[in-house]
């Protein structure tokens, strides 16, 4: 998952060792998760092309950028519920070990 918190207040930044410190002329990007099969499994699961309504995951207000918007971290949850969290549980089960989730 991708999420850009800003900088720390001073108040936080002055207790925290900041081992790589903010570039403030860096330009910050909108950013969504990826990856390689993407596209196909949105194809798959909405039946509709993610390439033709990628605009929608960044802005716009109309019934349809929502919906895309919806769609698509709906999808994202369920790939990560499955591929990283559900990798990390049948490797817990098969090798007895309990875990919390974190």
């Amino acid at each position: 998952m991708a999420v850009h918190l800003g900088q720390l207040p001073e108040s936080v930044r002055k207790k925290v060792r900041v081992a790589d410190p903010v570039d403030e002329k860096a330009v910050i990007l909108p950013t969504v998760p990826w990856c390689a099969d993407l596209p196909e499994v949105y194809r798959r699961r909405h039946g509709e092309d993610l390439s033709g309504a990628l605009k929608g995951l960044f802005e716009g207000t109309s019934e349809g950028d929502r919906a895309v918007r919806r769609r698509f971290w709906s999808l994202i949850s369920d790939l990560v519920a499955g591929r990283y969290f559900g990798r990390l549980r049948d490797w817990c089960r098969a090798g007895s070990v309990a875990s919390s989730g974190h």
